[in-house]
């Protein structure tokens, strides 16, 4: 995800700044007290703190206003952080707007966490960290609080309960329970309060009073000529809008009458237009659409009967002709009978011979017997199979005849009935035919259509009125205007200022002019009474505000211990069910390529313990194990580079796969020296190719290697309290 352009209004101590990043290593320079840890902790504000707090910039009436355009991938959203009203508000380009809760959700989702805790102990290095870095010299606890407490099990119970009691010490009093005495969070936030209240009381007072009694002699000298200009302007004004109230009454009641005259034109028409229509409805046969269906039913009924008795008659043509062939194939018959007639005799005639031989004694002869009898047998069955079919053949046609025969003349008698009632219909309807009725309905139809369409226009243009009332109406307009054409004709008005031009700016003239009586009324009573009740001076407001700052400077940091505790312990909580090998494993690594990088090669080599997730750094001669913490293994300044690589690694790690939000570092390399510094500046580079680094310095020395560079000017401070 990409900050593209921050706007903070009234936000610690700038008025209204503006400005543009790109992607890859943008630069934030500008000298001490420049802004750039305010600017620092106004990304933080806008990216990752869920609750709109109420808090208040001094010498601001209202809190202030975040605002931003972000881009993830193509997408560009317009962030805007009011906390004023109490409200987020994510517009995505092209796209739907969100606030409140889906507004949080969805930036969560861009920036890949909602843990502002989270952000800032990762991909956030302010100078608080370096400062905490240096006092105590403890990278162990610095990477403790980002990842967990321990180990195992026993180890984080431990821990837990000394952060929840160091929680308890220090919010004590701050979450609704009543206590006797509060903790130190609840103890500042009270002077914080006491101090506030005193401040407003006497800081309007004070920056009044040296202004005082000039206001009161600019203020008399001003009001005198100022209050005569103002009654005349307002005579002339007064005239110009009488004048122009005519003008424009006259005008409307005008255009009134030209759209009265023009709705009873168009009703006329309509109302020509559906006699017309109706005329030509009395001219047709009253045959609806249902009638003409009707007959049209009834048509078709006919020509289906009429086929079904002409394919009736087709079919007995054909079986008279099938019988007709039966019996010729039966006459064919007798020849077939004498044949048979002649084989029977041939076969009793060989079989008395074969008796015979039987007799005689002669073989051959019964051979013949044999033949004669089954000759005598097939005639017979032949005579027999011929009779049987050609009789059941007959038979069978003859019935089927009769049956198509009943059929035609029944089919003959209902085509009868139906042309009788078509013609009767068709009589009753005053037409010649079934296609004609079906015409003239189609033509009534239409025409009844075209008689809706016009009596709903005729509808529109009426509005529920009748002809009548609209004649009366524009009577009563004729009227209205020459009353405004009788005022316009008044010397007083006639005479009246009418360009419009000229006429807004007399009334700009005299409303600024009534504007600034009354802002000099105002401010000669405040003046008056600030002179009259001013007790205290400059110098008590500046005792109080340097008070302020010291309470506000140690309540942001037992705040920033509160995060870091709140974090570690949630984070120790995790760590009871998902181990700790898998961060270790992947820190050691990373960890140990951007310590080379950074200390150009004089180590390279790091093993995170995971009982205490204590970074221990190898030494390339010896092969020993440096501890950063210990006082005299490494430089405080290869400590910072130890300390960076750890932050640089842990936020790869928690954001790997993702672009992540932007890394924010506020001078992380005040310490190195000439050559190290360079090598920091070529993998910060390096790592600006993947992810949008923001880097805060006073120095101009990392102005060569940005990809785009923003300076903070003392004019984008507040002047009344700049930080």
């Amino acid at each position: 995800m990409l900050l593209r352009h921050l706007h903070v209004q009234g936000f610690g101590c700038f008025e209204d700044l503006s400005i543009e990043l790109g992607p890859g290593l943008n630069v934030i320079s500008g000298p001490n007290e420049a802004g750039k840890s305010t600017l620092h902790r106004a990304i933080l504000v806008l990216l990752a703190e869920k609750a709109i707090r109420e808090q208040r910039t001094w010498g601001h009436e209202g809190m202030y206003i975040l605002s931003a355009t972000l881009q993830d991938g193509a997408q560009t959203y317009e962030l805007t952080k009011d906390f004023e009203q109490k409200q987020t508000l994510l517009v995505e380009h092209g796209g739907e707007t969100l606030s409140g809760t889906k507004a949080e959700t969805r930036l969560a989702g861009l920036v890949g966490t909602d843990s502002a805790r989270l952000y800032a102990a990762t991909a956030s290095l302010s100078q608080a960290d370096w400062a905490h870095l240096s006092e105590t010299g403890d990278i162990k606890e610095h990477l403790q609080s980002t990842v967990t407490g321990g180990a195992d099990g026993v180890a984080a119970e431990r821990v837990l309960k000394k952060i929840a009691a160091t929680l308890d010490d220090l919010l004590r009093g701050t979450r609704g329970a009543a206590y006797k005495e509060g903790g130190d969070i609840a103890q500042a936030e009270e002077e914080l309060q006491q101090i506030e209240a005193q401040l407003a009381t006497i800081g309007a007072q004070v920056r009044a009073a040296d202004e005082a009694a000039t206001t009161v002699t600019e203020c008399e000298a001003e009001l005198g000529p100022l209050r005569g200009e103002v009654n005349a302007l307002k005579d002339a004004v007064d005239h110009a809008s009488q004048l122009q109230e005519a003008e424009s009454a006259r005008a409307e009641a005008l255009e009134q009458i030209s759209a009265l005259d023009k709705r009873l034109d168009e009703a006329e028409k309509l109302q020509q237009q559906i006699s017309n229509l109706q005329t030509q409805m009395g001219k047709l046969p009253a045959i609806t659409v249902a009638a003409a269906g009707e007959v049209s039913g009834l048509a078709a009924q006919i020509s289906r009967m009429e086929e079904q008795l002409a394919e009736t008659e087709q079919h007995l043509t054909d079986l008279a002709s099938q019988l007709e062939q039966a019996m010729a194939q039966s006459a064919g018959g007798l020849h077939s009978r004498a044949a048979r007639l002649g084989l029977s005799i041939a076969g009793s005639v060989l079989a008395v011979i074969g008796i015979l031989g039987f007799v005689l004694g002669t073989t051959w002869l019964l051979a013949l017997a044999a033949i004669g009898v089954a000759a005598v047998i097939a005639a017979v069955a032949l005579r027999l199979q011929a009779n049987l079919a050609g009789e059941a053949n007959r038979i069978a046609l003859e019935r089927e005849i009769n049956k198509f025969q009943e059929q035609q003349t029944n089919l003959r008698s209902k085509l009868e009935a139906a042309r009788g009632g078509l013609q009767e219909r068709l009589q009753a309807l005053g037409v010649e035919s079934a296609e004609k009725a079906a015409q003239i309905a189609q033509e009534r139809a239409e025409l009844e259509g075209q008689m809706e369409v016009a009596r709903a226009a005729l509808s529109g243009v009426l509005m529920g009125q009748i002809t009548g009332k609209l004649r009366e109406d524009r009577t009563e307009l004729r009227l209205e205007y020459e009353k405004w054409d009788e005022e316009l004709k008044r010397p007083e008005i006639a005479q009246a200022e009418s360009d419009p031009v000229k006429l807004e700016r007399l009334r700009s003239d005299l409303t600024a002019k009534e504007n600034r009586i009354e802002e000099l009324d105002t401010q000669l009573r405040e003046a008056q009474w600030q002179l009259k009740n001013v007790s205290v001076d400059a110098e008590d407001v500046m005792r109080i505000e340097e008070q302020k700052r010291a309470i506000e400077e140690r309540l942001e940091r037992l705040r920033e211990r509160v995060a870091v505790l709140e974090l570690t312990r949630d984070l120790i909580t995790e760590a009871y069910s998902q181990t700790l090998r898998p961060w270790t494993e992947g820190l050691q690594p990373r960890m140990g390529e951007y310590l080379a990088q950074l200390t150009e090669d004089r180590y390279g080599e790091v093993r995170i313990d995971e009982g205490e997730l204590e970074p221990l750094v190898i030494s390339p001669q010896t092969s020993d194990e440096l501890n950063p913490d210990a006082a005299y293994d490494l430089s405080c300044a290869t400590k910072d580079q130890v300390y960076l690589a750890a932050r640089l690694a842990l936020t790869e790690l928690l954001w790997q796969g993702r672009e992540g939000p932007p890394l924010l570092l506020d001078d992380p390399l005040v310490n190195f020296d000439a050559g190290r510094k360079t090598a920091a500046i070529r993998l910060l580079q390096r790592l600006a190719g993947s992810r949008q680094l923001i880097l805060f310095t006073c120095s101009a020395e990392y102005d060569e290697a940005a990809d785009n560079l923003v300076e903070l000017k003392p004019t984008d401070l507040l002047t009344e309290n700049p930080t």
